[in-house]
């Protein structure tokens, strides 16, 4: 048996590979390019906090209620431009998210002095199970954690054969181009990080998800995710204020009644989110009832454009003057 001439070998793989880079670098203005992020939100708004993060004084958060509900330009205008806000709000990044998202890649790109956070009793704290974005967004390459995820960012940087990679895995993605990749990568928001596509329609699934959610009663465990990033911002010194988000009567009377087991009520839960606050060194802002009307909604939990402008503005006053 003759033996394995290494160095044959050796050099034939390199060859092998500098041809794939080669035609991968050929063909790469067609293909379809791999979404190293969750999503497109998240993408956009990773690169203007690498960019731009140490600019703004304060960031604004919450889920999609919180980035189609509050409107930097409007919120800075109505608090005299005292501030300088940034929309960082995520779709369905309840507390637990948030966790992750705020301590792992906000607050290392910027220095806030203070964080207004959207939360709803109904949405941010009674869904059965917050896992699956979250586990979604922490198995993009630009998330993904672990000594391999890090190889593959520091390759995908220099080799458009490891960028494209998880294209190249499926032969179809061969035949796509560019303008026909998923709408899903498409940007919803503006350059201040607010929604830039409103819905117009109250969808029967929307009614549906909400039963659904109200019916698991109230999580204990998004609660203390809620505590803990609470005290991860109080250690570095940033203010939290904690706004209540407007829901329209027709989600609250979802709420199935105690005695179909139901273990919340929103006046309790508002009651509660508020103790919680203060507890743990937050500041609050409570509704009191407002925005509560049907036709300032695009569904059961979004605010439209012209009723998150009017929140905004409503927001931005109360926020100057609960901080003077």
């Amino acid at each position: 048996m003759r033996p394995i001439n290494v160095a044959k070998v050796a050099l034939s793989f390199c060859l092998v590979v500098a041809g794939a880079e080669v035609g991968t670098r050929a063909v790469s203005g067609g293909l379809q390019h791999p979404q190293d992020w969750h999503s497109a939100e998240i993408r956009d708004k990773a690169a203007t906090l690498e960019t731009q993060g140490q600019d703004f004084s304060l960031m604004i958060t919450g889920t999609s209620q919180v980035r189609q509900g509050l409107d930097p330009a409007a919120f800075d205008a109505a608090s005299n431009h005292r501030w300088f806000s940034y929309n960082i709000a995520l779709s369905s990044a309840v507390p637990s998210f948030q966790e992750v998202w705020l301590t792992e890649h906000v607050l290392p790109s910027s220095s806030p002095e203070v964080v207004l956070w959207g939360v709803s009793p109904l949405v941010d704290l009674t869904r059965p199970d917050n896992s699956s974005p979250l586990s979604a967004y922490g198995q993009a390459r630009a998330t993904k954690s672990g000594l391999l995820a890090e190889i593959d960012r520091r390759l995908s940087a220099r080799s458009k054969l490891a960028e494209y990679r998880p294209t190249l895995r499926e032969p179809a993605n061969l035949l796509r181009i560019r303008e026909r990749t998923p709408a899903v990568l498409a940007s919803r928001v503006d350059s201040r990080g607010f929604e830039a596509v409103f819905g117009q329609t109250v969808r029967r699934e929307d009614a549906e998800f909400a039963s659904t959610a109200l019916a698991a009663g109230y999580s204990g465990a998004e609660e203390a995710a809620l505590v803990r990033v609470i005290e991860a911002l109080d250690d570095q010194d940033i203010t939290v204020i904690i706004v209540e988000m407007p829901v329209p009567d027709r989600l609250i009377e979802l709420v199935p009644p105690s005695d179909k087991g139901s273990d919340f009520d929103y006046e309790s839960g508002v009651d509660q989110l508020d103790a919680l606050a203060q507890v743990n060194g937050a500041l609050f802002l409570r509704l009191d009832g407002r925005f509560r009307d049907a036709s300032n909604f695009t569904d059961y939990t979004h605010l439209n454009r012209e009723a998150a402008t009017e929140f905004s503005e409503w927001v931005g006053i109360e926020v100057d003057q609960l901080l003077n």
